[in-house]
């Protein structure tokens, strides 16, 4: 495959999908801030689906499917309408969007992988590929320990991983 430079065009959609990327995580940011005058601070839970549509749940209008307990949780907190996969893969998503840095900050170029390595190209390329991610490094502060930090418990569950 060739290699493909950006356009001005996807360069600019690029930085806007950075951009929108970064408001949301100042907007969340926001929230933990204003949180720390109030008595009580708010209740956060994220849930993260790889693989889920934006209209596959009856809270955002899907008429077939039924989410009731989604439902719920949704009508009782913050909904957000409007947002972008920081990268076409699951791995890379979830490390952006766990610490607010870009994927390729992060190594994040591939689904992460069991050994080091490169990934294997079927023709000779101009450049070399990026080493093959195994792990979110544990040096990497992600928003569990800033919610730890303001005195949140925190927990992270996951199926099929």
């Amino acid at each position: 495959m060739p290699i493909q430079i950006l356009s001005r065009t996807s360069a600019s959609t690029l930085l806007n999908q950075v951009n929108r990327i970064a408001i949301c995580v100042v907007s969340l940011s926001s929230i933990l801030l204003s949180a720390e005058g109030l008595q009580k601070p708010p209740n956060i839970v994220l849930i993260l689906v790889d693989d889920l549509g934006w209209a596959d749940l009856g809270c955002y209008g899907h008429a077939y499917h039924r989410t009731p307990n989604i439902d719920a949780l949704a009508r009782s907190g913050l909904v957000f309408t409007n947002g972008y996969a920081p990268a076409p893969i699951c791995s890379a998503s979830r490390a952006s969007i766990l610490t607010g840095k870009t994927p390729a900050r992060l190594n994040f170029e591939f689904v992460t992988k069991n050994s080091v390595g490169f990934q294997e190209v079927d023709q000779e390329v101009p450049l070399q590929t990026p080493r093959l991610t195994l792990n979110l490094p544990v040096n990497e502060v992600t928003i569990a320990d800033r919610l730890s930090e303001l005195g949140y418990s925190t927990a992270f569950f996951a199926s099929g991983m």
